[in-house]
Formats: structure tokens, C-alpha cells, sequence
């Protein structure tokens, strides 16, 4: 089963399920969900859960059962779970988040992905409470 749209900013996503459930309140619930996003830029973000929630009386999609993430620009990111925005470019982790990055790698109490305010087209990934850096410079 797949779920698919366009968010008012223009990111399209795609939420591919193993298995999928509708709910009696609307929506569905998955196992073993596969989410992608695309921006207008062309930054493309792929998640992978145990588990997905769409609601769409909220416009959210909600993965959890461990979640991993890579991004087209070289992160990835693991995180126990996450809340994604059907309405607009958001991605907000439950909780703490593990990332390796192109500089190295970081902990973080959470993590925000949304589009930038001064730059709908531009994207903004945040990483904040607690947050423990190490730089590993690759040359």
C-alpha cells in the first residue's frame, strides 16, 4: 500500500507499507513503512520505521518503532520515532536522535527539519537539547 501527496511548500512524499490498516477514526496505521521526501530543491530525504500512523483530520504522519533516516546530502539519522507534517515541509523526532554527518557525528536531545523563514524553498535542519558534537575533520 502507498500513501502520497504534496505538502503547500511542495515537498511530495510517498509512505510504502508491508502491511497496512485503515482506522475506524480515519487514516491508516502500517508495519514496516518506507517514507520519502522530495523539496523543490531537490533534497531528498528517505525514512525507514517499524511502524506508521497517518491521520489525516491532523495532516501528520507519525513513524515509530525505531526510525532511520539518511538525507541526499550526507546525515544519517536514527531516532526512536518522529511526527511529519502532511501540510508543510516538518519533520520533528519524538526524542533523541543519533546523526552522522559529513562533519562527524552528533547526539541530540531532538531534531527539526523544516523549511527556512525567510526561504520557503530553502530547509533548515535543527539539532538541539543536549547536543554533543564531535568534529572529524577529513582532511
Amino acid at each position: 500500500p502507498e500513501y502520497s501527496g504534496m505538502t503547500g511548500d511542495g515537498t511530495s512524499f510517498l509512505m510504502r507499507a508491508g502491511v497496512a490498516r485503515p482506522l475506524s477514526e480515519g487514516g491508516g496505521e502500517a508495519e514496516d513503512v518506507t517514507t520519502e521526501l522530495r523539496t523543490p530543491r531537490g533534497l531528498d530525504v528517505s525514512m525507514r520505521a517499524g511502524m506508521g500512523k497517518i491521520d489525516p483530520a491532523s495532516a501528520t504522519m507519525r513513524l515509530s518503532g525505531g526510525v532511520s533516516i539518511e538525507t541526499s546530502t550526507g546525515y544519517t539519522i536514527t531516532a526512536t520515532g518522529l511526527v511529519a507534517s502532511t501540510a508543510q515541509t516538518e519533520v520533528v523526532s519524538d526524542g533523541a536522535v543519533t546523526a552522522n554527518a559529513p562533519f562527524g557525528t552528533l547526539d541530540a536531545g531532538s531534531m527539526t527539519l523544516t523549511s527556512a523563514s525567510d526561504d520557503p524553498a530553502a530547509y533548515v535542519l535543527v539539532f538541539n537539547q543536549g547536543v554533543k558534537l564531535i568534529y572529524d575533520p577529513k582532511n
